[in-house]
């Protein structure tokens, strides 16, 4: 008998979505393929000649159809390609802060996303791949992917919820703003407490600083302006700051120091004018040795001058904060005055030894003493105020003759500019 040969059908390939239905195998090939023949998956796998594209793998799968000897057998194959399933990622939600760096969408995703979406806003419409805090709000931003190939029929959709929250509000009071130093200021948080929970952090604009969301205090010992800065993070960690530009204004502490002019009274001004010195200083007190008083900056006194002296004078003041300072002085009437004995006698004795003029209220610098003989000749000359004559020839050798001898003094009186001569006579006595 004549075997007849037998036809395994003709080669063919195809591609599938993931979400084709089952596939009759043999109905793929070309041609017209016996029946009865076997399958054979990838790997050279057993096939029951169906393909599901949703469990089987894509590959070659083999038909074979067994021949009677001496006819061979004959084989064809199927050519299966998947285009997957479209994958949008899975969802994510993330918390961001206002005015904080903008977030790029997709790595916000998870499970591997397809890229080449698109993404829209909350109301729908199309939004950029990227999240900037600044310029949006809270809302819920969907990714959508299409499928690739013949599963362009398909979309997958992920959402990122994004919450947006709000910076603090900050605001705080500062009381007093203003005094002298030392100064004690009470500062205190008026944040609205839905933003508090967080950390609150002080800059009190002198290089010092403490963390207390509370009335917090700082003692200012430096006179100046101060900016005060307070950084408020809420429950949700997110920080801002407020600075209040010169917040605190410290000024120096009162100081009772004056000057007068002149500086030492003469009979020829015995007015004394004097002024209070510091600028901060608003409120003045003066007090003079006899009672008499003075509110004003400036103030002149006349005190005696037929006699020197000294006088205390004491000034008491206070600035605008209330805060004071006092301080007395003593000033000084020097009214030139020169006494000189009649007589001395340098007999050893330790008495009454020396010539020497008293004087007071004189320039000690411009001081000369002059002793002169009968007939006019200069026989001692000293500018020491301190040095007398002994009775020698300047003051070296033996005691001259008992006699009447001429002197000179000259002298200059504070507060002068002239210079004054005395004459007389003295008496020396051995």
């Amino acid at each position: 008998s004549i075997e007849q040969l037998v036809n395994a059908g003709e080669n063919a390939s195809m591609t599938l979505c993931a979400d084709a239905a089952p596939l009759t195998l043999l109905n793929a090939l070309g041609g017209d393929p016996d029946t009865g023949g076997t399958w054979a998956a990838p790997g050279n796998q057993s096939s029951n000649g169906t393909f599901d594209p949703g469990t089987g793998p894509a590959g070659t799968y083999t038909y074979t159809v067994n021949a009677v000897q001496p006819c061979p057998s004959q084989s064809s194959t199927v050519t299966i390609a998947l285009d997957p399933l479209p994958q949008a990622g899975t969802s994510g939600t993330i918390a961001v802060c206002e005015g904080g760096a903008a977030q790029d969408l997709f790595q916000l995703l998870g499970g591997g996303p397809d890229g080449g979406g698109n993404w829209s806003g909350p109301d729908g419409a199309p939004h950029p791949a990227v999240f900037d805090p600044s310029v949006e709000g809270t809302g819920t931003y969907t990714y959508m992917v299409i499928g690739p190939g013949t599963c362009q029929h398909l979309s997958d959709t992920a959402t990122v919820a994004i919450t947006v929250n709000p910076l603090p509000v900050i605001s705080f009071t500062v009381e007093p703003d203003s005094g002298c130093v030392p100064l004690m200021v009470t500062f205190t948080n008026t944040t609205d407490p839905v933003y508090l929970g967080g950390n609150c952090a002080w800059d009190f604009g002198d290089e010092s600083g403490l963390s207390d969301c509370g009335e917090v205090t700082h003692d200012y010992t430096v006179p100046g302006w101060y900016n005060v800065r307070l950084e408020v993070t809420t429950p949700q960690g997110c920080t801002d700051r407020f600075t209040l530009q010169g917040a605190v204004l410290a000024d120096p502490a009162p100081t009772a120091e004056f000057s007068w002019s002149p500086g030492v009274g003469t009979p020829d001004n015995s007015t004394l004018l004097f002024t209070a010195q510091d600028p901060h200083a608003s409120v003045f007190d003066w007090r003079f040795h006899d009672g008499d008083s003075s509110s004003t900056r400036q103030t002149a006194r006349t005190y005696p001058a037929f006699l020197s002296g000294e006088y205390e004078v004491c000034l008491s003041v206070a600035d605008r904060y209330g805060c004071a300072d006092s301080l007395c002085r003593t000033i000084e009437i020097q009214v030139p005055l020169v006494y000189t004995p009649n007589a001395f006698s340098p007999d050893g004795n330790g008495v009454n030894e020396v010539f020497l003029p008293v004087v007071s209220g004189m320039v000690a610098e411009e001081h000369e003493l002059m002793i002169f003989d009968r007939w006019g000749q200069r026989i001692f000359k000293s500018t020491d105020p301190l040095e007398g004559w002994n009775g020698s020839k300047d003051n070296g050798g033996e005691v001259l003759p008992n006699g009447v001898y001429n002197w000179r003094l000259v002298e200059r009186p504070i507060g002068s500019a002239d210079k004054k001569d005395w004459f007389g006579t003295v008496t020396l006595l051995r």
